[in-house]
């Protein structure tokens, strides 16, 4: 018997404020990947014409409600302050379980070329951010409270201030055992719980459930490119 086919899916989510980014990226996966996969897209807005360029993808699914949006008022929002950012937790729920590997995207990235190897990785999947600075996925004042100091022990994990402890949110593959109620729950309640301290949000709490889940960061900065990863020579 043959193998089954993978079925794969790109998530993105975003509201009118971010719609013109949104644009960019899905005219970059026409453009540059014709035979992406299916489009998980959940877009925040009303605006006709929107709505109107997103139904003219094919394979676009157009997401109207979201289960993370009843949690979202409860969580911390970090220097980002825009609740929009914990949208992606969406993909660690089991609302998306006739796919195989779901590719979540910023909607302010910008595809280049077929993704077909990124979506066909074996496991969780998301690039190291590489920062020069240390205290990342902590505000700086809080790493001496006691508070943080008590989760950070119970998980057993460190102050998170190596350069590959944070992981960059924007481009991320959530394969289907870590897409279940279990995992959605931990997520949600490592943000809840490390709350005020999560420096970056979302990104923050993400890169704090991949230690504990024992997940290795990429070293890929193809998928993770910014200006900021050329402070490191090796990378040059």
């Amino acid at each position: 018997m043959s193998e089954r086919r993978k079925h794969h899916a790109i998530f993105l989510a975003f509201d009118e404020g971010f719609a013109s980014h949104a644009q960019v990226c899905l005219n970059s996966l026409r453009r540059n990947y014709p035979d992406y996969p299916s489009l998980l897209v959940y877009y925040e807005g009303d605006r006709p014409a929107t709505v109107d360029f997103l139904r003219s993808f094919q394979r676009l699914r157009l997401i109207r409600s979201l289960k993370i949006s009843e949690l979202v008022q409860q969580f911390h929002l970090g220097i980002n302050n825009h609740p929009a950012v914990y949208y992606k937790y969406e993909v660690w729920s089991p609302a998306f379980e006739e796919f195989d590997n779901i590719l979540y995207l910023d909607a302010d990235t910008i595809v280049l070329k077929p993704l077909d190897t990124l979506l066909e990785t074996g496991s969780f999947f998301a690039v190291a951010n590489r920062e020069s600075e240390p205290s990342r996925v902590f505000y700086r004042d809080q790493l001496s409270s006691d508070r943080l100091l008590k989760l950070l022990a119970r998980d057993g994990l460190s102050a998170l201030n190596e350069p590959d402890d944070m992981c960059n949110a924007g481009v991320l593959v959530v394969p289907r055992q870590y897409r279940t109620e279990g995992h959605f729950d931990q997520l949600c309640a490592i943000t809840k719980e490390y709350d005020a301290s999560l420096q970056f949000a979302d990104q923050s709490a993400i890169s704090i459930w991949c230690k504990i889940n024992a997940l290795e960061l990429s070293d890929r900065i193809e998928y993770n490119y910014e200006p900021t990863l050329f402070r490191f020579p090796e990378n040059r």
